[in-house]
């Protein structure tokens, strides 16, 4: 197609909500879908894999290395279920991995 798609509007839907992408986690308070970035944002931002992530790339970043024993995941399970609960301060996941990793 020459032209390519043009989309008539700026709305969207999460069609990963259903089948194997639904192991990320997508917050059931949310709608699933809207209009526009910000929302979609949102929608990413709110799920439990987001939430994740970012707890282990700070931690990685505090701690020089990667969550390796059973210790260590429990920690970063931890402050994941903070981080989301604390309306995903990220400045508080850094002060948790800090305290964390301060006996190295």
């Amino acid at each position: 197609f020459e032209q390519g798609y043009v989309t008539p509007d700026d709305s969207w839907d999460n069609y990963w909500r259903q089948g194997a992408n639904r192991r990320l986690g997508w917050d059931p308070s949310l709608p699933g879908s809207g209009s526009g970035a910000k929302s979609l944002g949102m929608e990413f931002a709110n799920s439990e894999a987001f939430a994740e992530c970012q707890v282990k790339k700070v931690f990685e970043n505090v701690c020089l290395r990667p969550p390796s024993d059973s210790a260590d995941r429990s920690q970063v399970s931890s402050m994941v279920a903070s981080f989301a609960s604390q309306g995903y301060d990220l400045k508080r996941v850094f002060a948790e991995s800090a305290v964390y990793c301060m006996g190295e």
